[in-house]
Formats: structure tokens, C-alpha cells, sequence
């Protein structure tokens, strides 16, 4: 009887009219307690819930923007290894093409002077060195054809004047060595290798613009 007492609690109100109402208290407090730890529990979750996405959504941030600063690294390196490839095809052409504009003038020279003087026998070291200059100048004109390339009509004008410069060398001096005689115009040839240089002045400007442009 005593263990029932104590496991049963009640209040006892007393209405006006004399009547009695008893609340039992056990009963609403497991609920209250029950209530609380749901909600809690609730709250714990969404908690969980949300700290996952938000760390879900970092990450997926920071990643996005690691790619980001990876593929701009790359496209930056390309861009200076273009632009490196761009300068340093432009001094090759700037050099190649002073030394075969050089010997180009020098044997039309020599070429003018054999002409003048066909009567006259050189020593064989002259033919051999001037043989050794016609072989350079056109080996020059060959590595100049192959810095410029062949895409643009700028490229290809070029590329045209150096193939009949080396053409023309051979055409200028193999008559002299046979004593053949023949008619050289050092005014008109001096005026294409004027017209030449230009062409060459307004390429590589024009390819230096390009590469302080970025392009």
C-alpha cells in the first residue's frame, strides 16, 4: 500500500462547490521531459543538418576556386611561353635577315665586279670564298623562310623575296665564272633590297606590337 503511494502523485484542487479534481502530476511531467528531449534533439539535428552543408559548401567553394587560380596559372604560363616563343622568333629573324641582306649586297657587288672584269682569271681561293658566301647566303635565306612560317600574306611576300634573292645570286654570279656575259642593274637590285628591308622593318614591328599587346 505504501509503494503505491509513492508511485502515484496527485494534487488535489478544491472547487468552490465542494467538488474535487485530482491532476496527476507523474504523468504530465514525463511528457513535458519527453517534449524537451525531442526538441532538443530536433535542434541538435537541424544543427547537424546545416553544419553539414555550410561545410558541404566551403569545400566546394574552396575547390572551385583552386581550379580557378590552377586553370589562371595555366593560361598565364602560356600566354608568357608565347610570348617568350614570339620574342625570340622575332630576334631570329632580326638577325638572320641583316646577315643574309648583308652577304645578299656583298655578292651583288662581286657579281657586278665579275661581270667588269671577265677577261680576268682569279686565283681559285677567290671563286672557292665567294662560292663559301653564295652557299651562306642561301642557307641563311633557308633558316629566314623557316623563322617566318607561311600563314600570313606578310610572311609569304617575304618569304617570296628571299627565294628570288637566292635565285638571283646564282643566276648574277655562275654566268661570270663561265665568262658569259651579261647584263646586271646594281640601281634596280640595290632598290628591291631597299623595298625588302622595309618589308622586313614593318614584319617584325608589327610582330613586336603583337607581343607587348599580348596577342
Amino acid at each position: 500500500m505504501a509503494d503505491q503511494q509513492e508511485n502515484t502523485q496527485a494534487a488535489v484542487l478544491q472547487q468552490p462547490n465542494g467538488q474535487k479534481i485530482y491532476l496527476d502530476l507523474t504523468h504530465s511531467t514525463d511528457w513535458v521531459v519527453a517534449g524537451s528531449i525531442f526538441v532538443s534533439a530536433l535542434i541538435s539535428f537541424i544543427g547537424f543538418v546545416i553544419t553539414i552543408y555550410v561545410v558541404k559548401k566551403s569545400t566546394e567553394s574552396q575547390i572551385k576556386s583552386n581550379l580557378e587560380l590552377i586553370q589562371s596559372q595555366e593560361k598565364q604560363n602560356k600566354i608568357e611561353t608565347a610570348i617568350h616563343l614570339s620574342k625570340e622568333k622575332i630576334d631570329a629573324i632580326r638577325l638572320t635577315s641583316a646577315d643574309f641582306i648583308s652577304l645578299y649586297e656583298n655578292l651583288l657587288y662581286e657579281s657586278k665586279n665579275l661581270q667588269n672584269n671577265l677577261d680576268i682569271d682569279y686565283p681559285i681561293e677567290y671563286l672557292v670564298d665567294l662560292t663559301k658566301k653564295r652557299d651562306l647566303m642561301e642557307s641563311l635565306g633557308t633558316k629566314l623562310e623557316l623563322y617566318l612560317g607561311n600563314s600570313t600574306s606578310e610572311e609569304k611576300l617575304i618569304r617570296a623575296d628571299v627565294i628570288l634573292f637566292k635565285q638571283r645570286t646564282i643566276s648574277n654570279i655562275t654566268p661570270s665564272f663561265r665568262k658569259e656575259k651579261i647584263e646586271i642593274n646594281l640601281s634596280d637590285l640595290k632598290e628591291e633590297v631597299r623595298l625588302f628591308k622595309e618589308k622586313i622593318f614593318k614584319f617584325l614591328n608589327s610582330e613586336l606590337t603583337k607581343v607587348k599587346e599580348g596577342e
